[in-house]
């Protein structure tokens, strides 16, 4: 992978969440480790065109004025499970309600001996107050320490962008010079 990670809230529980843009195929993924929230965006590949050409290169779908078009997942999150092992952490993230027999099995999990369960636990999201909800454990995000650094540094960057007659989020207007 060519490309690079970042930081931002997540658009449903406003927690932390991780950024990836992976330059070779032009994917842009936001995933949440709290809700389990995930966003997908991608340029359409040209089949036919790939089909016609003689080395099968690959060609992405444009507009009759040259942009690329994408295709955009959106998953709601359900919430997650993050199990913290001696041998690695593995999040186990929900695409539906999470369901009772669903947080038994996960509790006996994360109560096994090769489980840390410290910093275990397991998250669901609650559509009637649109909140996330700790079932087990207590969640530790990893990027807890420098939320506020987070948003310090997001709002300089809002306000130089605003001072400078700026997009902060057009990529071509809000870049500095230094790039």
């Amino acid at each position: 992978m060519s490309g690079g990670y970042d930081n931002d809230y997540c658009p449903q529980c406003g927690d932390i969440c991780i950024i990836m843009f992976d330059t070779k195929p032009w994917e842009l993924t936001i995933g949440c480790p709290m809700c389990g929230y995930s966003y997908k965006e991608r340029p359409l590949w040209d089949r036919k065109k790939q089909a016609a050409d003689p080395e099968h290169r690959l060609f992405y779908k444009r507009t009759k004025d040259e942009r690329l078009i994408y295709r955009t997942f959106v998953r709601k999150g359900f919430g997650v499970c993050h199990v913290a092992k001696k041998t690695g952490e593995k999040n186990y993230w929900f695409r539906k309600h999470v369901t009772q027999n669903q947080i038994n099995w996960y509790q006996k999990l994360i109560a096994s001996p090769d489980v840390n369960s410290e910093q275990s636990y397991l998250t669901r999201w609650n559509d009637e107050t649109q909140q996330l909800e700790t079932v087990i454990g207590t969640p530790i995000n990893p990027n807890e320490d420098s939320r506020e650094d987070i948003k310090r540094e997001y709002s300089e960057e809002e306000s130089r962008c605003k001072d400078e007659g700026k997009n902060l989020y057009d990529f071509d207007e809000g870049l500095s010079d230094d790039f």
